[in-house]
């Protein structure tokens, strides 16, 4: 949330938005996204997608599922719950910076 002469601002972005950055920021494409590959990176950009979508858009958890490009919306459950866990994990703590810095969000 950001503040404007002292008033907050609530900012959205849509799915699009938030999916090019994270493939931008991490360097993995849509394609990649959508694969069921656990590969680290690729795992991370998609949990750092669905919470981003989560937390900016007004999508449904379905919704996000078929943005990612993923099958079940368990999956995305799973990942948002993740991310505070990994959050405690240096490499991917300076991932998900990259991609704040680069939508505006930070830095």
């Amino acid at each position: 949330m950001y503040a404007i002469k002292g008033k907050p601002v609530v900012v959205q972005f849509s799915a699009d938005i938030i999916l090019n950055n994270v493939c931008l920021g991490l360097g993995v494409s849509r394609v990649q996204m959508a694969s069921k590959t656990q590969i680290r990176t690729i795992a991370d950009a998609r949990c750092i997608a669905s919470y981003l979508m989560r937390k900016y858009t007004q999508l449904t958890l379905k919704e996000i599922t078929k943005a990612v490009g993923l099958r079940n919306h368990a999956t995305i459950i799973y990942q948002i719950g993740k991310y505070d866990t990994l959050m405690g994990n240096q490499d991917f703590t300076k991932k998900r910076t990259a991609v704040l810095e680069r939508m505006g969000l930070c830095g």
